[in-house]
């Protein structure tokens, strides 16, 4: 019947709906729509500002540049880190100097560059170093090696009591500087090193063509001004070094020059002597005395040998090479072929004018008459320091001498 079909309609699932459903989204009938609280805004807008500050901040990191993890240290501090490295790694007493970059040594000649060295005292002559001590002994007692082998080297002198040097002493100043990466300094020994030297071992070793960590190249122009010889002193060194991008193969390449211009003016007395007359007998020794002194204070006194003035002059021009061939395809293979030559150059000039106080056939003591003598205070010894004299015999002296060192290793 209709009644029976309309009820079976209402009670089927998915039948018709009431006209009026409630509204996606909208409060069930009866309920009112309820406004956050105090408390609630206050959480929402915290939680609004915090997620604006992590919104610029990340925007602000991703701006900056990518920080490295690792700190690489170079110049000057790294030279010194090397350094401590080496006297750290080192099973004996080593000092070791390390150049800040290839080229760069500070000091004129090697002897300048060791004296840093605690334990370790040079010889200077004409204002250079030439030769070093260790321990308290002498320069012949240091051996020097170069590249692993043992190396003499010898000038002439640097100023006007200098002489070429005769002995195994070392003459450092034959070297510049910068041909030179490493120098060790071994105040004690142990089996590696030859025997030879009783108060230490300096090695010494040039530049490796793959040391570096790419091509390079460095120029260095200096010059010195002497205001007595009124020449200027200039300075030259290059450096090239390079290597296949695998850095298995590399060659480098170093080259110095050096000129020195030195006057040196001055007054010299070569020792003292006293009047050739024996003490038993009498009179002054000279050939007279009208003084007013004493003969027996005469002839006690001491008296310049040979007071003179002095003026000499030193030119020197010192020239170094040095290349590397290197060739290492691994760690544990390694091959290089070093080459070294240094040349040292030098004109030495003096003049010498003096008088003779000394023991001569027709001349000297026999022959002067002192007019006046001035010795001094009493207490400072019985010396002449001033006088007049007669009859006294001069003399002059000029000397001219070149002196050329060349030297020249290959090591492999």
């Amino acid at each position: 019947s209709t009644g029976a079909l309309l009820l079976a309609l209402l009670m089927a699932p998915g039948g018709p709906q009431p006209a009026l459903a409630q509204a996606a989204g909208q409060p069930p009938p009866g309920e009112e729509k309820q406004e956050p609280t105090a408390a609630e805004k206050e959480k929402s807008a915290e939680e609004a500002a915090k997620a604006a500050e992590a919104a610029a901040k990340a925007a602000e990191e991703a701006a900056l540049p990518e920080v490295s993890e690792s700190i690489e240290v170079v110049g000057y501090r790294q030279a010194i880190e090397e350094s401590v490295a080496l006297k750290r790694d080192a099973v004996n007493s080593r000092d070791s100097i390390v150049t800040e970059d290839i080229g760069k040594m500070p000091d004129l000649n090697v002897a300048e560059a060791i004296q840093r060295v605690p334990g370790v005292t040079i010889v200077r002559e004409g204002g250079e170093g030439r030769q070093l001590s260790m321990r308290g002994l002498g320069a012949e007692f240091t051996q020097v090696t170069l590249n692993g082998m043992e190396v003499p080297a010898s000038t002439g002198g640097l100023d006007s009591s200098g002489a070429i040097n005769r002995g195994r002493a070392f003459d450092f100043n034959v070297f510049p500087a910068e041909l030179f990466s490493r120098i060790d300094v071994n105040k004690s020994f142990v089996a590696s090193i030859e025997e030879g030297g009783v108060g230490g071992a300096v090695q010494l070793y040039t530049a490796g063509a793959l040391e570096g960590t790419g091509p390079q190249a460095s120029v260095l122009v200096q010059a010195g001004y002497n205001d007595l010889s009124e020449e200027s002193d200039p300075r030259f060194t290059a450096t090239y070094a390079t290597a296949n991008k695998a850095r298995t193969l590399g060659f480098l390449i170093s080259a110095a020059q050096t000129q020195r211009n030195s006057w040196q003016d001055g007054f010299g007395t070569v020792r003292f002597a006293r009047p050739d007359t024996p003490a038993s007998q009498a009179g002054s020794g000279f050939a007279a005395n009208p003084t007013g002194l004493s003969d027996q204070q005469l002839r006690t006194a001491w008296y310049p040998r040979l007071p003179r003035q002095d003026s000499f002059r030193h030119d020197q021009e010192r020239t170094g090479v040095s290349s590397s061939l290197q060739f290492r395809p691994t760690e544990r293979l390694d091959m290089n072929l070093n080459f070294v030559h240094s040349k040292f150059e030098a004109t030495t000039t003096s003049y010498n004018s003096f008088a003779q106080f000394r023991f001569l056939g027709n001349a000297g003591f026999r022959f002067i008459t002192p007019i006046d003598v001035t010795l001094a205070p009493q207490g400072s010894g019985n010396v002449a320091v001033a006088g007049t004299f007669k009859n006294v015999e001069l003399r002059t002296e000029s000397r001219e001498a070149d002196d050329t060192t060349e030297f020249n290793q290959l090591t492999g």
